[in-house]
């Protein structure tokens, strides 16, 4: 069998987190359109897009910003109108400015607020998919799934019926959905109080690296076979007749072992493409240089 989707994370938009909402092409950029078109031309067929939050609204509850929105959706246009899907990205990891969702600083409501703004710009375009929020993490899992549930809620509110991605908390390791218990509870646990199969076109995220500590930091892939970090996961998926998606993974382009091991990767994931929709690699994006995981054309 075959994927259905396979592409790469497109970098830029979520760079500069050290300067919000920053200087376009100083602090951050956004893709660009030529390169995501050789990418399509080679075979890809989703791009993953950072974006910050802070950049889309400067306050919480305002109206969307002009700039950004209007720079981030003529890509979105561009590319969806060659066939391919973009994914959404706040890049955010479950945070604004540094304040956790669901805090004081950042309620709930806030987030919702967010994501129904942004779904009544695209939810007339079927191939743009909504990613909550990239790597939740340091947060109870059941206030990470709650908060989910809200957002889905308030997409689905303005009439979107958009494809939408729900990751994980702990930073939304595969290997991790269910041994790890994030604050007492796994992700594998709490997901289903919140969502279950009856769930209109939402599939769940996770990231998957193979080096010592699952961080993709390092230059080796240390944990083989590599299929066996993500079967519980996959497993999980049919058990419930869930969809999942692979939003993160990569490995060192220039050592045998990672690409043996990527290999073995998506072997499995097309395999047990009924359940699994596609993956996108880390990364690609016009700011890389030579990275030794970037596949920027």
């Amino acid at each position: 069998g075959k994927l259905k989707y396979l592409g790469v994370n497109e970098a830029g938009g979520d760079f500069g987190e050290g300067h919000l909402p920053g200087v376009y092409n100083t602090h951050y950029t956004y893709p660009n359109i030529d390169a995501i078109s050789t990418s399509i031309e080679q075979g890809m067929n989703a791009f993953r897009m950072g974006l910050r939050w802070e950049r889309f609204q400067h306050e919480l509850f305002g109206e969307l910003t002009e700039f950004d929105l209007t720079e981030y959706k003529k890509i979105v246009d561009a590319v969806t109108a060659m066939g391919a899907v973009i994914i959404v990205d706040p890049h955010n990891y479950a945070r604004y400015k540094d304040k956790l969702i669901g805090s004081e600083e950042v309620p709930t409501e806030a987030f919702v607020d967010f994501w129904k703004k942004m779904a009544n710009v695209f939810k007339d375009n079927d191939k743009v998919w909504f990613g909550l929020v990239n790597e939740p993490h340091d947060m109870k899992t059941d206030d990470w799934f709650k908060i989910a549930r809200a957002a889905v809620d308030g997409i689905r509110s303005t009439g979107a019926n958009n494809t939408i991605l729900i990751p994980g908390n702990g930073w939304d390791g595969a290997w991790s959905w269910g041994s790890q218990a994030w604050y007492g509870e796994s992700n594998a646990e709490v997901a289903l109080r919140y969502f279950s199969s009856e769930d209109e076109n939402i599939a769940f995220e996770v990231h998957q690296y193979f080096d010592s500590d699952y961080s993709g930091g390092h230059g080796t892939c240390e944990k083989r076979p590599c299929q066996n970090n993500v079967k519980e996961f996959v497993q999980w998926l049919k058990d419930n007749n869930l969809k999942g998606w692979f939003g993160e993974f990569s490995g060192h382009i220039s050592d045998s072992q990672c690409k043996e091991c990527v290999q073995e990767f998506l072997e499995y994931l097309q395999l047990n493409n009924e359940y699994v929709l596609g993956a996108t690699w880390w990364a690609a994006g016009p700011w890389w240089g030579q990275n030794s995981y970037t596949i920027e054309p």
